[in-house]
């Protein structure tokens, strides 16, 4: 089954395709996506898989494996945010505003209310695996970090407050993303780190959605869909 999407930027002159496609016999969604620049010009650009994950799924049971290196928290005050401001630490465990070690790869109690964004950021591959352990049941996400090799971690965890969400999102988003931060495409020129495609041409990647059972931790994806896993975490 293949599905094709097709839509045409307002402001920008850019093409999007996207084929979501399920092959019989397959346990992987492949999303196979086309960015065209059909100006005569380079330009610079920002591409974000917006991916979320909820309840009942999500639980402070949930653990997250990844293969990045470093976390760097977001660049401006957000309210609500137990994270401090622009800080670089190594992933898993960053330094909250209150001198506390917090384990992001862990998803806090529920009394734990806050509103987070951070990136992640020299990746060794391009995947992750979020696994709820009671259930034992997870998701995985392959995905080219040429193209890709930055992760938008977005923890709206009970403290979004106000317009849109009023303190009712629980939730968090995993977005591979090209460019950092979460503020606008001018200040990721600044930063360096927006995309920049040429005239006339295109881009083309394909990202792939695995599910996976019976194990508690993930040590590798692969892109014909297997996992790597662990039954039992260490003590």
């Amino acid at each position: 089954v293949i599905a094709h999407l097709n839509t045409k930027c307002y402001r920008y002159p850019f093409i999007i395709d996207k084929w979501i496609i399920l092959r019989r016999k397959e346990k992987i969604l492949t999303i196979r996506e086309k960015l065209t620049n059909e100006s005569e010009q380079s330009l610079e650009f920002s591409w974000l898989q917006h991916l979320t994950f909820g309840e009942p799924f999500l639980s402070p049971k949930c653990v997250i494996d990844l293969a990045a290196e470093t976390v760097l928290t977001h660049t401006q005050e957000i309210p609500g945010s137990i994270l401090p401001v622009k800080r670089k630490f190594k992933w898993p465990v960053v330094e909250g505003k209150h001198k506390e070690n917090i384990d992001l790869s862990r998803i806090p109690p529920k009394n734990v209310r806050s509103h987070d964004l951070a990136y992640l950021m020299d990746l060794r591959e391009g995947w992750y695996g979020i696994t709820n352990t009671e259930m034992k049941l997870g998701f995985g996400l392959i995905w080219d970090k040429s193209v890709y090799p930055y992760i938008w971690f977005w923890r709206p965890l009970g403290g979004a407050w106000d317009y849109p969400w009023f303190g009712r999102a629980w939730a968090i988003g995993l977005e591979p993303c090209t460019s950092w931060p979460a503020t606008g495409l001018i200040d990721q020129i600044k930063e360096g780190t927006a995309a920049k495609i040429n005239g006339k041409s295109s881009i083309e990647t394909e990202i792939k959605a695995v599910v996976y059972t019976g194990f508690k931790r993930v040590k590798n994806l692969f892109t014909d869909g297997t996992v790597e896993g662990v039954e039992e975490e260490n003590p």
